[in-house]
């Protein structure tokens, strides 16, 4: 109700002004003409007002805009200003002094790869990628394996100077499983944590080649190749 006060205010002292001049005066012009006036006055203010308030809403909304767009614009570059520090903090182009070169196990696989997964039970072949980096200071190595539609996961292997072994995690959607990785002959040879029957096998790398295996060992000691994977450089 407060914006139309004054708009109704105007006429209403007009017409008292209108009023007290044709009864003191006896004339009926002074009644129509500043009844007009008055009546006209209040429209153009009420038209005015309307105006400035289209205005001012026109104005709020190309401010919001703008504003939201300069929000968006400033968190995207935080967003890619903060990513590529977070990878030059994980990434590291060189081992580290503290690692081996004798249980540097895995610096043939670092790069990306071309991959046919193979599952020995239906011969189903999967294609995907794979893609290594030394990370951690160059204390360990992880990965990133692209299965379409079928899996996406990570590997953290890192170099336990204790054991002389690799600590080593992956991650999917739903699941961590633990190994331990040593060399056994000229194959790396992944444990189980918590299973010792699940064994991952790099069984042979080459530097534009890998051979990869996930093998149950039976009751028995037989060693059951579930699943093979051949990877070539990208």
């Amino acid at each position: 109700m407060k914006k139309y006060v004054l708009p109704l205010m105007i006429p209403a002292v007009f017409e008292t002004v209108v009023v007290t001049l044709w009864l003191t005066m006896d004339n009926l012009f002074y009644l129509f003409h500043f009844s007009y006036i008055g009546c006209s006055i209040s429209y153009a203010i009420d038209t005015i007002m309307k105006t400035a308030q289209i205005f001012w809403i026109a104005y709020e909304i190309s401010i919001s805009n703008e504003f939201r767009n300069s929000l968006r614009k400033y968190f995207l570059t935080k967003g890619e200003f903060d990513m590529e520090h977070f990878c030059k903090a994980l990434v590291s182009e060189t081992r580290n002094e503290a690692l081996p070169e004798e249980y540097d196990y895995f610096k043939k696989l670092i790069g990306s790869w071309n991959i046919d997964y193979v599952d020995n039970s239906t011969s189903r072949v999967r294609k995907g990628e794979w893609h290594f980096a030394r990370v951690l200071e160059g204390m360990a190595v992880q990965d990133v394996i692209i299965l379409p539609g079928f899996e996406y996961g990570t590997t953290l292997r890192i170099y336990n100077p204790g054991t002389h072994a690799w600590d080593v995690a992956y991650c999917f959607t739903g699941k961590i499983m633990r190994f331990e990785a040593r060399k056994q002959d000229d194959k790396i040879v992944l444990t189980g944590v918590e299973d010792h029957s699940r064994k991952w096998v790099f069984a042979q790398i080459e530097e534009h080649y890998f051979h990869w295996q996930d093998i149950t060992v039976t009751e028995d000691g037989e060693w059951h190749v579930k699943f093979d994977l051949y990877a070539r450089r990208a």
